[in-house]
């Protein structure tokens, strides 16, 4: 229940950091004048894949999202990331040391 939680606590931050993005300009606003990226349709949502990189986006249409299906779920980094570098930490997620 915690993960489920956790994950949806992630959705919801991944929605803030969109429309945060579409009111600062960094996305464009989905307005109709923005195709999907699946099927060419107007644009009417923008899809995550995976929720640990809440702005990696897509713009498409809502039958495509539905089609998609729900997205990768946050996982919290493993817990030696934050003190190595990225080969180390590699190794580390190998060997499962931490």
């Amino acid at each position: 229940m915690a993960a489920e939680i956790e994950g949806r606590k992630k959705r919801g931050n991944a929605g803030y950091q969109v429309a945060k993005a579409i009111r600062e300009g960094v996305l464009p606003k989905l307005d109709g004048s923005i195709s999907c990226v699946d099927c060419g349709k107007p644009a009417r949502d923008y899809e995550h894949r995976d929720y640990n990189y809440p702005l990696q986006v897509e713009p498409v249409c809502r039958g495509c999202n539905r089609r998609r299906g729900p997205g990768i779920p946050y996982k919290k980094p493993h817990p030696a990331a934050a003190l190595m570098n990225v080969g180390q930490f590699k190794a580390a997620a190998l060997l499962d040391v931490g």
